[in-house]
């Protein structure tokens, strides 16, 4: 991990998850050091990255704003701007779901696109963490996420918005229940998967139900 900048060890959280790539001499020989040599290898050996059709906003909103895994590459030209900085260490925004609050001020009725703005939100954001200009910092916020891919956009409607919970049918335990929703929930760690390859596709799918199909209720049981 990079250590030139203080505040690399606020944004930077895991390869896994962000653009940045990770560098180990290769004098060093500790035995700490190899083994994380290792694990690298071994995760690139397999294919470990994030991948699914879909994934819930939760686990959206947990992904870090700062060097964004799937993010346009444009993104790290507004990482080291003044908005930027004071995102992080005034307003301690670090994650999608913390941008994605912030910005939802620029749509309260009072505000005004300038640096005093009186509106509530940016008068408390100014006491509260002695930004000077919260306009500026909320448009920034929202250049970030604006460089999300559907997928990755809490702020897009997302297949989970419109999925059927699959609920029992009956009380007989020899039927399956086809379960038709594409996206993954849980934790941010369950966006992970092994033996991957080829390139990403962060387009959302289009299962909204259409023309009465997979509308109604219908439910499918294998036997």
């Amino acid at each position: 991990m990079p250590v030139q900048n203080k505040m690399w060890t606020l944004k930077l959280k895991t390869i896994f998850l962000q653009s940045w790539k990770t560098h180990i001499p290769k004098s060093s020989t500790t035995a700490a050091t190899n083994d994380i040599k290792d694990i690298l290898r071994t995760f690139k050996k397999y294919g470990v990255r994030q991948e699914g059709l879909a994934f819930s906003r939760k686990i959206t909103r947990s992904m870090p704003i700062w060097y964004h895994r799937h993010a346009d590459k444009k993104i790290r030209k507004l990482n080291h701007s003044e908005a930027s900085i004071c995102l992080k260490k005034n307003h301690k925004i670090f994650s999608v779901g913390e941008a994605s609050d912030f910005v939802i001020h620029l749509g309260n009725l009072n505000h005004q696109p300038i640096a005093n703005c009186e509106c509530l939100p940016c008068v408390t954001t100014r006491v509260d963490t002695q930004c000077h200009n919260p306009n500026r910092c909320m448009n920034r916020a929202k250049d970030l996420l604006n460089t999300l891919p559907s997928k990755w956009d809490p702020r897009q409607q997302l297949p989970e918005d419109y999925e059927r919970e699959q609920g029992a049918v009956g009380d007989y335990d020899q039927w399956s229940y086809f379960d038709p929703t594409v996206t993954t929930k849980g934790e941010l760690s369950d966006s992970l998967r092994t033996f991957t390859h080829g390139e990403l596709c962060n387009d959302l799918p289009d299962t909204r139900p259409y023309d009465g199909l997979n509308n109604g209720g219908h439910r499918w049981v294998l036997f």
